[in-house]
């Protein structure tokens, strides 16, 4: 005898012949070509980051000192509420950290001002503190400061690409590197930014009063490119 499909069987027959065939695949969105760096600056940035990096990798304390501003903080993005000044990173640096290797990619520097540029670079490290495992692959944007005709770099904001990290289980100490009334007027505007965002920017009387014609965006999952510029 011929059995008959239930609904509930055709429902899952039609199920699994949907699941059976293929997506259309998509071309990869392509993303503009960088419109923020300034070519000559990122090539002499870049060269700062490569002996910052060679000081680190040989604890070449007498470059440190050189190469590293006294107001110096790091901060890292999986603990945001805290910053390691610079004479606790130097005592890491020098006697915890053993660094293996690195290499470096995708550097891309801007003016901030005269004495003041920003760099944003992939960093990508073998090392262990303490005895852990401290490889990976790191987004850095670090502020370089020039001061007699030498820079130095003030301040670096890291954050590790695609992989948790383990710290270990220290508390970072007191912020050092926060002012307080400059941090309360930002924190305004990244509200009112947001709220902008969140109503699809559409008020473009605030648009064009917090974004500045030479914005751009620039994200850790595609470091070679600064995908949305203002326009």
């Amino acid at each position: 005898m011929t059995r008959l499909l239930t609904p509930f069987m055709c429902v899952v027959l039609v199920s699994f012949l949907a699941l059976a065939r293929e997506e259309p695949k998509r071309p990869p969105r392509q993303l503009p070509p960088p419109t923020d760096i300034d070519p000559k600056l990122t090539e002499e940035v870049r060269q700062l980051e490569q002996e910052l990096g060679n000081a680190i990798l040989h604890k070449d304390a007498k470059s440190l000192e050189r190469l590293v501003g006294v107001e110096y903080t790091l901060r890292v993005s999986d603990i945001p509420q805290g910053s390691l000044p610079r004479a606790i990173w130097m005592d890491n640096t020098l006697n915890r950290l053993k660094s293996e290797s690195f290499d470096q990619h995708h550097h891309a520097a801007r003016k901030l001002a005269d004495d003041l540029t920003v760099v944003s670079l992939l960093h990508i490290q073998k090392a262990t503190i303490d005895g852990r495992d401290f490889s990976g692959d790191f987004y850095l944007v670090d502020f370089w400061k020039k001061r007699g005709g030498n820079w130095q770099i003030i301040a670096r904001y890291s954050s590790p690409v695609g992989k948790i990290l383990d710290r270990g289980p220290r508390v970072p100490p007191p912020l050092t590197d926060s002012d307080p009334q400059l941090t309360d007027l930002l924190r305004q505007l990244e509200q009112e930014l947001d709220e902008a965002a969140l109503h699809g920017f559409k008020d473009t009387k605030t648009m064009e009063r917090l974004v500045s014609p030479e914005f751009t965006q620039r994200v850790s999952d595609a470091p070679e490119r600064s995908p949305q510029a203002r326009g």
